[in-house]
């Protein structure tokens, strides 16, 4: 299921999606994958000021079950971005620049 519709706080142009938004989760104590984490992630466009939340999809890469990770398909203009996430209770913030 791909994000790439008008979202609520319209940050999507079109139908093609342009960027693949992942996130992999571990336990610190051994390194294991997650794989039945609650996951929200937040997008802010900093040029734009404009945010939204991203609709997860739990995924599983070539390797199986250990490459799950969660995200979505999604379309996201260029410039600067703060991630907002939330793990289990847990918060994160990350920069990116889309190009």
């Amino acid at each position: 299921m791909a994000t790439c519709s008008m979202p609520k706080g319209g940050m999507a142009m079109g139908n093609a999606c342009n960027h693949h938004l992942e996130l992999h989760v571990y336990r610190v104590s051994d390194g294991r994958v997650v794989t039945n984490a609650r996951v929200s992630i937040t997008l802010r466009n900093n040029m734009a000021h404009r945010q939204f939340r991203v609709p997860i999809v739990t995924m599983m890469g070539m390797e199986g079950r250990r490459d799950v990770h969660y995200g979505n398909n999604l379309y996201a203009p260029p410039g600067p971005y703060t991630v907002l996430v939330n793990v289990n209770g847990v918060r994160a913030t990350f920069s990116a620049r889309l190009t």
